[in-house]
């Protein structure tokens, strides 16, 4: 199963084991025995997960907070919750406890541990490095200077501590993590709605960890409080949720059809809110909804989408004149032939905002048949080319913003000018001085009337 791809996985059944007392769970390394804490026993139960066998109950002296598998799954190493803590060995040969004696370098670590190799056990602390116990010598030491932990491949011993951590395995094909599914997705009163009510819940998916699709479990929900864990190879899934453990067992199947071709009611240029849209798929955020068909049960026809059951989540590739190209982003159930494709709708983290066809009534088409060779998940778009196209689409919107900004800037400063120039216009002329010659010379007296009065 290491080697699946996401989309090919499929929940076979489940299986309820009983109470116990908190998280004390683990699972072998070949991932076919579980051993746990039964709720209020002083013991430890084994389960073999590929058949309804179990070694009954083991009895223990004192209370355990930790516990790992040998290598081979034969012994079960403890440690006790009271301090100063105390080590011990299960026998599941034999059901016998054997305590073993305080390390004799140091206090036996708080932290993860798991039973590496046949005498040493890995202890990760969480405020210090890495320690090896060995179980022959009592003797704990650094594990950088341990050989066996040594001569280890970096990229193995990264594998080892982190399963060792617990949580969600992963892969370099497939990753376990908890997304939002779709409950159902209620029809909005008036066409065109930016509050569109979608009601989701957390639930456990498996995630192609390079491209855009998941496949998620909605049997499989998350709540406050759940404990999960993963077998190493992702075959099973471990749920304790109000002190109920219970185990979920996966098959593989081949890929489910990932890629349709749709005639849609027009070209996306003729959408009610076109720059929308086009910036949607620009930026790999235009989808649609799949849903099962909503039956009349006067005359069995077919009348819409049933949005109490949403099946999938189809993302948009292309969209020309009136051809589209999606491929599953997101699936809860298995899509079939003549489930309905409907409610284009813009998307932004869990939100969406839903856009109107120019059409009579909402639009909505039953699903084709898938188109050829739909089945290869290489073409789906990567997560990295979603980014880019992403960040290019934003930065062609900034740009177009700071265009339009620049735009009215320069409108403002022109107009302004305008305006102070129509008022310089309008000013009043001011009055003009006009300097007069000088005044003529009033003496009337001829020149010879001059000389005789000289």
């Amino acid at each position: 199963m290491v080697t699946a791809q996401a989309m090919q996985w499929q929940l076979s059944h489940r299986r309820t084991i009983g109470r116990t007392g908190g998280q004390l769970v683990t699972l072998s390394q070949d991932d076919r025995w579980l051993a746990y804490v039964p709720e209020q026993t002083l013991g430890i139960r084994v389960i073999d997960l590929h058949s309804s066998d179990h070694k009954g109950m083991m009895a223990l002296p004192h209370p355990i907070d930790r516990l790992s598998f040998s290598p081979n799954a034969d012994r079960i190493f403890v440690t006790s919750a009271a301090s100063p803590v105390k080590i011990g060995v299960l026998d599941l040969k034999t059901g016998g406890y054997v305590p073993l004696p305080k390390p004799k370098n140091r206090a036996m670590p708080s932290g993860t541990f798991r039973w590496w190799r046949d005498n040493e056990v890995l202890i990760m602390p969480s405020s210090h490095a890495s320690l090896i116990l060995n179980l022959d010598t009592l003797e704990i030491d650094d594990a950088a200077i341990v050989p066996s932990w040594k001569e280890t491949l970096l990229t193995v011993q990264q594998k080892i501590v982190s399963e060792s951590n617990g949580g969600l395995s992963k892969t370099s094909r497939w990753q376990w993590d908890f997304k939002p599914m779709i409950e159902s997705a209620e029809l909005p009163e008036v066409e065109g709605s930016s509050g569109w009510p979608i009601h989701q819940k957390p639930c456990l998916a498996i995630l192609h960890p390079d491209r855009d699709c998941r496949l998620s479990f909605p049997s499989i929900s998350s709540e406050t409080g759940d404990w999960f864990a993963t077998a190493h190879n992702g075959s099973k899934v471990l749920r304790v949720r109000q002190g109920t453990l219970e185990v979920f067992y996966f098959a593989i199947v081949p890929t489910p059809p990932l890629h349709w071709m749709v005639t849609m009611p027009h070209a996306r240029q003729k959408c009610r809110r076109a720059d929308d849209v086009h910036t949607a798929l620009e930026m790999g955020r235009l989808r649609a909804l799949v849903c099962a068909p909503m039956i009349n049960p006067l005359n069995q026809a077919v009348v819409g989408p049933d949005r109490q059951r949403v099946k999938a989540v189809l993302s948009f590739s292309h969209w020309k004149e009136a051809q589209a190209e999606l491929y599953v982003s997101q699936q809860f159930e298995p899509i079939t032939k003549g489930d309905i494709l409907a409610d284009v709708s813009g998307w932004e983290g869990t939100g969406a905002d839903l856009f109107e066809m120019e059409t009579p009534h909402r639009w909505w088409t039953p699903l084709p048949d898938a188109a050829a060779q739909s089945d290869n998940i290489e073409t789906v778009p990567s997560l990295d080319d979603i980014a880019k196209r992403t960040a290019d689409a934003k930065a062609a919107l900034d740009q177009a913003r700071q265009a339009k900004l620049d735009e009215e800037r320069k409108a403002r400063e022109d107009s302004e000018k305008k305006a102070a120039a129509m008022r310089e216009a309008m000013k009043p002329l001011a009055p003009r001085i006009v300097e007069s010659a000088p005044p003529a010379s009033t003496n009337t007296t001829s020149p010879s009337e001059d000389r005789v009065r000289e």
